[in-house]
C-alpha cells in the first residue's frame, strides 16, 4: 500500500496540481529542480506535458496558480538525493521544456531529461519505493502522426532534441529493467512490460536516438551519455536484483501524455485564450485539424489509479477521449467570454509564408508554432483505459477545456 510519494518537479504546472490532488491522502515529498544551480536551460516540471505545447514539460512553472505547496521540511534539492526519506512511490515530472523558439542547445535537453531520469531511477532501484511513474511525452515517439491515430505500437521517430531526449530516458529505464537470458536475449522484469528482444532497445528502429538518443548531439554523443549513465549503474551492479537480474516487487510506468491543460497552465492554450480575449480574429480558420488534449482532472485520475490499484506496469499514452479542433477551441473560448467567435479563413499558403518569415525574424508566428496550431495529432488512449478497466475517462475533452478556460478567467 502506498502511503508516501516523492514528486520531482513538484513546483511545476502538473506538480502543483498533483500536490493539490494527493496531499490529503498521502505524505508527499518534493524534489525541486530549481534548487540545483548546476542545471542550465529552461527547466520546469514536465507537464506540462506539456506542456503548454503537446508535451508535459512545456507547460511552464505554474507561476500565478494558487496551488498549495509542500512544507519546507518535505522538500529537497537534487544535491540531497542520497539522503531523501523513504517513499513508497516516485513520480518523475522534472524535465526541460520543449522550446518552440528553438534557441536551446540539444545537449541541454539530454543533460536534463536523460541525466535527471538516470539519477532518480537509479535511486528508485536502490530504494524501498515500489512504484515509479515517469512522465515522458508522445513527442518521444512522433512529432507528426502518420495515419489517423497514434498508438503505443507506433515505431519511435522523434525529430527534435526534446523528443529524442525523452525517448533516451525511456530506453534507459527499460535497459535497467532487463534480465539477461542464457540464449542472449533479454526480458523485462515488469509483468506488463515483458518483451523478448534481441540485442535490447537500441535496435528499435531509425528514430534518431541511436545509443539512447544521443546521435545528432555532436561529440557528446554516445561516450558522454554512456559515461553519465553507466557509471552509476556499474557502481550499483546487481545489488538488490537477485539471481534473476530483475528487481522483485517493483512496478514501473512510462506515461506519454499529450498536451496537458488545467489551472496554472501557462503555455500555448493560455496564449490562444489571450488572443480571443483581445478580440483579435483567428486567421487560421482554413486549417481543419483534430488534436488530442489531456485535462489535468483525467491525468490526476490516472495517477491515482496507478498508485492505489494493481495496474499492469507498462508504457501508456494518456489523453482525453475526444480530439478537439483548433477552431472549436476558439469557439469555446469566445463562448466562455460571452462573445462571438471571430474566425477568418485566410489562404493557407499566405499563412505559411508569414510563418517562414517568422522563422527568419524570430517572430511569435513561426513554422513550429503554426504546425502545433494547425496539424492534426490524434492519440489513442485505449491501452490505458483497458488497463484501468474503464470505458471512458472521467472528464470529457470539452468539459475539461471549459474548466481550464474558467481558471483563465479567474
Amino acid at each position: 500500500m502506498v502511503a508516501s510519494i516523492l514528486i520531482t518537479g513538484h513546483t511545476g504546472f502538473v506538480g502543483t496540481n498533483l500536490v493539490r490532488a494527493l496531499q490529503d491522502d498521502f505524505v508527499l515529498y518534493g524534489l525541486d529542480i530549481a534548487a540545483d544551480n548546476a542545471l542550465a536551460g529552461d527547466v520546469s516540471a514536465a507537464a506540462g506535458a506539456g506542456h503548454s505545447t503537446e508535451e508535459p514539460a512545456a507547460s511552464g512553472n505554474g507561476a500565478g496558480a494558487k496551488m498549495p505547496l509542500l512544507p519546507s521540511g518535505n522538500t529537497f534539492s537534487w544535491d540531497q538525493l542520497d539522503s531523501l526519506p523513504d517513499a513508497d512511490a516516485i513520480i518523475h515530472l522534472a524535465g526541460m521544456a520543449h522550446d518552440t523558439a528553438n534557441v536551446s542547445a540539444p545537449e541541454e535537453y539530454f543533460e536534463v531529461n536523460l541525466g535527471l531520469t538516470k539519477r532518480i531511477f537509479d535511486h528508485f532501484l536502490q530504494s524501498k519505493a515500489t512504484t515509479f511513474i515517469f512522465f515522458s511525452s508522445v513527442k518521444a515517439i512522433a512529432d507528426t502522426v502518420e495515419g489517423e491515430t497514434l498508438t503505443e505500437e507506433h515505431a519511435p521517430g522523434p525529430k527534435t532534441p526534446y523528443g529524442q531526449s525523452k525517448l533516451a530516458a525511456e530506453r534507459y529505464i527499460l535497459e535497467q529493467t532487463m534480465e539477461r537470458k542464457n540464449d542472449g536475449t533479454t526480458e523485462r522484469w515488469n509483468d506488463g512490460m515483458m518483451e523478448r528482444m534481441s540485442g535490447g532497445t537500441r535496435e528499435q528502429g531509425n528514430d534518431g536516438t541511436k545509443d539512447r538518443g544521443n546521435e545528432g548531439t555532436g561529440e557528446r554523443g554516445n561516450d558522454e551519455a554512456k559515461e553519465r549513465g553507466n557509471e552509476g549503474a556499474r557502481a550499483r551492479g546487481n545489488e538488490g536484483r537477485g539471481e534473476r537480474g530483475g528487481v522483485e516487487g517493483k512496478k514501473v510506468y512510462i506515461l506519454r501524455p499529450v498536451m496537458i491543460h488545467g489551472p496554472g497552465n501557462k503555455g500555448n492554450l493560455n496564449l490562444l485564450y489571450k488572443v480571443v480575449q483581445k478580440g483579435i480574429p483567428w486567421p487560421l480558420g482554413a486549417f481543419h485539424n483534430q488534436r488530442s488534449f489531456l485535462s489535468i482532472n483525467n491525468l490526476e485520475y490516472v495517477i491515482r489509479q496507478l498508485i492505489e490499484k494493481d495496474i499492469t506496469p507498462g508504457i501508456y499514452q494518456v489523453a482525453d477521449d475526444e480530439p478537439v479542433s483548433t477552431n472549436e477551441l476558439i469557439r469555446l473560448m469566445a463562448q466562455s467570454m460571452n462573445r462571438k467567435a471571430r474566425i477568418w479563413n485566410l489562404p493557407p499558403g499566405i499563412i505559411r509564408g508569414m510563418a517562414r518569415t517568422g522563422d527568419l525574424l524570430h517572430l511569435p508566428l513561426n513554422s513550429e508554432r503554426l504546425k502545433k496550431l494547425t496539424e492534426s495529432y490524434i492519440v489513442s488512449n485505449t491501452k490505458i483505459k483497458n488497463a484501468l478497466g474503464i470505458e471512458k475517462m472521467p472528464t470529457s475533452a470539452t468539459d475539461g477545456i471549459i474548466q481550464t478556460l474558467k481558471s483563465f478567467a479567474n
